[in-house]
């Protein structure tokens, strides 16, 4: 029951009542309005405490969004500021890489021209031709002694197998040996082009056919007479000192060539119709950066 009061006295009655006890006024519409007015205060009420009901959810809804939006914002922040120091370290680190990279290059460099400048100052690769002088001798058995005035010194077979290079007071300065008892000396004297340095040239041979016994190629290096080139050295060219050979060496273009050769003689003929077969062409020249000879 619903507590209502007469719109024309103010008393209290009932809901259901028609007419005011008090003074007589019909209620009834009044009462129906009153319940419309109540029903739709009830109406209204419903509709406000739904709303707020959905008010609340949508707030939580909306809470619950923008918590999950921040927590996004915020990994976003924290993974963009990660990338900003790792890349700015990267960064730093190519920039001191690409400082680092072309001082190296720059020292490599100087030291590549430094290298240059170097070897300019180093002679270059001289080769000086050579020249035989006409002091060349000839020593048949043992019967002769060979003298070079220019450098004062003499050649000679002294037999056992064996000649000798003498200096100006007769003492030996190198030995010669061979296998025969004693062979024919042959001895070139060769010179440097514009040069005063001397070397020599010497050849034993054996026999009417000149068979190649020895060969040498002598001069001082640093002082001291030194052999250059000898039989051994003509091994790596095609030399087989147990075979025969005769040799005929020349200078050609400041160049000694030395040549090591044989005959092929045909069954039934003499040498003289022998043909010529080179076993060892050499070509000599005088290397004045390394103060030796070259053999090529």
């Amino acid at each position: 029951m619903i507590i209502i009061f007469c719109p024309n006295c103010g008393n209290q009655i009932n809901d259901n009542e028609k007419f005011c006890s008090k003074c007589g006024n019909q209620i009834k519409q009044d009462s129906q309005d009153n319940n419309e007015q109540m029903k739709q205060s009830e109406k209204t009420i419903s509709n406000n405490i739904s709303q707020n009901v959905d008010t609340e959810k949508n707030y939580t809804k909306y809470k619950y969004i923008g918590i999950f939006i921040a927590v996004i914002l915020l990994l976003g922040l924290v993974s963009f500021g990660a990338y900003s120091y790792f890349a700015h370290k990267d960064t730093k680190q190519v920039e001191q890489n690409v400082t680092v990279e072309p001082n190296k290059e720059n020292t490599a460099s100087e030291d590549k021209n430094n290298a240059v400048k170097e070897d300019v100052k180093q002679p270059v690769e001289d080769i000086v031709n050579l020249e035989y002088t006409q002091n060349d001798k000839f020593i048949l058995g043992d019967k002769e002694v060979a003298y070079f005035p220019n450098s004062k010194i003499s050649f000679k077979n002294v037999g056992n197998n064996c000649s000798v290079m003498l200096d100006d007071k007769n003492q030996v300065l190198m030995n010669f040996y061979t296998d025969v008892l004693v062979p024919d000396l042959s001895i070139k004297e060769l010179k440097l082009a514009n040069s005063n340095k001397l070397f020599y040239e010497v050849k034993c041979t054996a026999g009417a056919h000149a068979k190649l016994e020895g060969y040498w190629l002598v001069g001082k290096k640093n002082g001291e007479w030194t052999v250059f080139i000898s039989m051994d050295n003509l091994k790596s060219f095609g030399i087989n000192p147990d075979k025969y050979y005769n040799m005929n060496n020349k200078i050609v273009n400041g160049k000694l060539i030395i040549n090591c050769f044989h005959l092929e003689v045909p069954e039934g003929k003499s040498m003289a119709e022998g043909k010529k077969v080179d076993d060892c062409y050499v070509k000599v020249d005088w290397d004045n950066n390394k103060q030796t000879f070259r053999m090529y």
